[in-house]
Parts: C-alpha cells; sequence; structure tokens
C-alpha cells in the first residue's frame, strides 16, 4: 500500500491514478518537520467523505489511514467527515468519532479534537509547534486526531 500525495487515501501498489481523488499517485509525498520531540510529517489531510461513501467504506478509509501515517511517523491527521446533508450531524461524523473514541480508549491514538471544540482545546493535547488552521477551529465536519 502507498498513500495517494493527494488526497493521503492508502491505495494499492501498482496503480497510476488514485481511485479516490482521480489524481496520479507518481508525485512524492510532502516535506516533514519535527513537533518536539517525534519526528512528524506536515499535518496530512483525509476526505472522508469524498465520492459520498457508505460508513462502512469511510471506516475503511479511516483506518487504513491511521495505520499508514501511524506507521510513516504522522503526528496529526485532519479528518473531514461533513456534518451531514440534514444539519443534524451525519452518520460518517458520528461513526468516525466513535472509532477514535475506541481508539484513544485502547490507546491506538494519543488523543483527538472535534473541529467546534478547537478553540478551548488545552494546547498541551497537540504535538508541540502544532497550531489548528483557522478556518477548521468551529468546523463541526471535521476532527484532528493526534496519532
Amino acid at each position: 500500500m502507498i498513500d495517494c500525495p493527494d488526497c493521503h487515501t492508502p491505495v494499492d501498489d501498482g496503480l497510476e491514478v488514485c481511485p479516490y481523488c482521480e489524481k496520479s499517485l507518481k508525485s512524492d509525498v510532502g516535506p516533514s518537520k519535527t513537533f518536539g520531540r517525534r519526528r512528524a510529517k506536515v499535518v496530512v489531510t483525509i476526505n472522508l467523505k469524498k465520492g459520498n461513501p457508505i460508513s462502512e467504506v469511510a471506516l475503511d478509509r479511516l483506518n487504513l489511514s491511521i495505520t499508514s501515517h501511524q506507521d510513516r511517523g504522522t503526528g496529526v491527521l485532519k479528518l473531514i467527515h461533513g456534518y451531514g446533508s440534514k444539519g443534524l450531524g451525519g452518520i460518517i461524523r458520528n461513526v468516525v468519532r466513535e472509532r477514535l473514541e475506541h481508539l484513544r480508549y485502547n490507546r491506538e491514538i494519543r488523543d483527538f479534537i472535534h473541529g467546534e471544540d478547537l478553540a478551548w482545546a488545552d494546547q498541551s493535547r497537540f504535538p508541540s509547534g502544532y497550531q489548528p488552521d483557522t478556518a477548521d477551529i468551529g468546523n463541526e465536519g471535521i476532527t484532528i486526531a493526534i496519532l
């Protein structure tokens, strides 16, 4: 498996085009920087709602992305799950957050913070030097996962 350099979704080796974002897979992965004592890729954005998948497909993308990026030493994932088309909190959003809660409880990830909670999140929860994007603060359609 490799990660698409554009959408960062894990895809099979040997493909020339990402089946999720339809971009070329020939590009290289972006630069790295250091967050405190941990070496981490620059924050990686994963679009879990691309193509309007069913919740099981979105969870598969989440699981593959977390595993792949933990192996690479990525420190922070920005997960785009959307808020739901009816404005009530979508199914993908809910199942992703439930899965992250399970992963945190089992210590498979360090932490996660909902976009709507970023303004009040204790900075000690983030890797040293990380600052959330201003546009993400208050955004109920994203969640930040700290690996």
